[in-house]
Parts: structure tokens; sequence; C-alpha cells
């Protein structure tokens, strides 16, 4: 059985999420490519356990970041090493 349509109070319209994010990536896009390539905004992801839905979860992360002009890297580094590869 198919779900029930929901239905719209009168004059309301549904908003995607992708249209209340798209002025925001918009001017990250914009700040971004003004400033010089070493000058860019990095984060890095550190991994601490071989989960391959953390793993994916950080490829998509990356994908996005260098999208928008950032850059993106990830570690894998061992649970009890995590600590210190914060501090690094």
């Amino acid at each position: 059985m198919a779900a029930p349509q929901a239905e719209n109070a009168p004059g309301a319209r549904k908003v995607t999420a992708d249209e209340i994010a798209r002025p925001f990536v918009q001017e990250i896009q914009e700040a971004t490519a003004e400033l010089p390539q070493d000058k860019r905004p990095k984060l890095v992801g550190l991994l601490a356990n071989d989960d391959p839905a953390a793993r994916k979860y950080a490829e998509w992360t990356g994908k996005t970041f260098r999208r928008d002009g950032m850059e993106f890297e990830v570690r894998q580094v061992q649970t009890d090493d995590l600590e210190q590869a914060l501090e690094e």
C-alpha cells in the first residue's frame, strides 16, 4: 500500500533542503574562490575505526568540501592515537 499523500495548507508549498542551502553554498563558493589556494579552509577528518559507513561519510564530506573550494583530508589513526592526532 502506498503512503498517503500529505496535503499542504492553502497557499503553502513544499520547500526542499536544496532550496534552503543554495544561497549559503553560493556564498561559501564565492568566498573561497577569492582566497589564494594555500589560504583556503581545510578540514581534517580522523577515522579511528574500520567502519565502512564512517569511511563513506568522510568521502562524501570531502566531495562537498572540494566542490565548495575547500580542502579535506582523511587520516586513519589507531583509537589509542586519536588524542595525539587531534593535537597535530
